[in-house]
């Protein structure tokens, strides 16, 4: 049998959608480039493969950043503390990196601005804090808002890592360079909301979509879990303060991976793009409480219901509030 040599030149293109340490999907292009000799021997063939990869994904092309309601008011008075904490890997202290934090925290701020009216100047942005930055940009605020006696609003907003521990099973948010066993420099959401109430013009609402236990979000199916569990007891938060988390105790949050976001921030932030103007906090929680039930038992097999805890008077108060003035 006589066998023939001959080169031969391929070009291929797929794509291919690939999660990135942003932890956004994005759809690379995996081009196959070949020229070389090949020998058809025995029906086997050899051909080396240079692989380039162009990420073609942004964040612009998220569909929660596509017809964002906007406000006709602009609140001088409301602010916001917004915390996109992802890289906690690099740190080496045991815990894994947080997959689609910050594109939960970019996709709140564009809604901070946008929707809740929220002056730019207003908004205090941090992606992968530390310990340090956090605690000097809560300082900063209790500076700010302290410094006249008009009542305002600050908006908490923490995407990230989340441990809960102590007897009062109290809840910290983690900074990247915090070690989650000793949760040395570390600040329980309660302590945050003391400083705040202390000054009695400040109502705090915080949304959190964290993970307890240091877990990874990214898991291999299209639900991975986030696996916050808190429940504040009754009373536990202090005056004017109020604590939207994204499951209930002993359950666990998740991530949605199709949509690159926390499955609870991804519904919070569609119902706010769906409800529009005129609907109240009463109604939109009470919506997103059972979306999110829902979708987490049809895609992850388990429930997970968002609760909504606050000293009485103020949740009550806060619940009337139209979500878009």
């Amino acid at each position: 049998m006589n066998y023939k040599t001959f080169s031969i030149l391929a070009l291929i293109s797929i794509a291919i959608p690939v999660y990135g340490q942003s932890g956004k999907s994005t759809y690379t292009f995996v081009r196959f480039n070949s020229e070389s000799n090949m020998s058809l021997f025995q029906q086997t063939k050899e051909i080396p493969l240079t692989l380039a990869f162009t990420n073609e994904k942004t964040f612009e092309s998220d569909e929660l950043m596509k017809g964002i309601p906007i406000t006709k008011k602009i609140n001088k008075n409301r602010f916001a503390l917004i915390v996109g904490n992802e890289n906690y890997r690099d740190k080496n202290l045991g815990l894994d990196d947080v997959a689609f934090a910050i594109n939960d925290a970019k996709a709140f701020r564009e809604y901070a601005v946008k929707s809740f009216g929220i002056l730019k100047e207003n908004i205090f942005y941090l992606e992968n804090a530390s310990s340090g930055i956090l605690a000097a940009n809560i300082e900063r605020l209790v500076l700010l808002l302290g410094s006249s006696a008009e009542n305002k609003e600050l908006i908490y907003y923490f995407s990230g890592h989340g441990i809960v521990s102590g007897k009062n099973n109290q809840f910290y948010t983690l900074p990247v360079d915090v070690e989650p066993v000793t949760l040395a420099g570390a600040s329980s959401i309660n302590s945050v909301f003391e400083k705040f109430s202390e000054m009695g013009n400040v109502l705090l609402v915080a949304f959190t979509d964290a993970c307890s236990g240091g877990r990874n979000r990214v898991g291999a199916t299209l639900i991975s879990q986030r696996g916050i569990k808190l429940e504040p007891g009754e009373g536990a938060l202090p005056p004017r303060s109020i604590l939207f988390t994204a499951a209930s105790l002993e359950q666990v949050a998740s991530s949605y991976q199709d949509k690159n976001h926390g499955l609870f921030t991804y519904l919070l932030l569609k119902n706010i793009k769906e409800f529009r103007s005129g609907n109240s906090w009463s109604e939109l929680s009470e919506s997103v409480i059972k979306v999110t039930k829902d979708m987490s038992i049809r895609l992850m097999y388990k429930e997970q219901t968002p609760s909504i805890k606050g000293h009485p008077a103020s949740l009550d108060s806060w619940k009337k509030l139209k979500v878009i003035e």
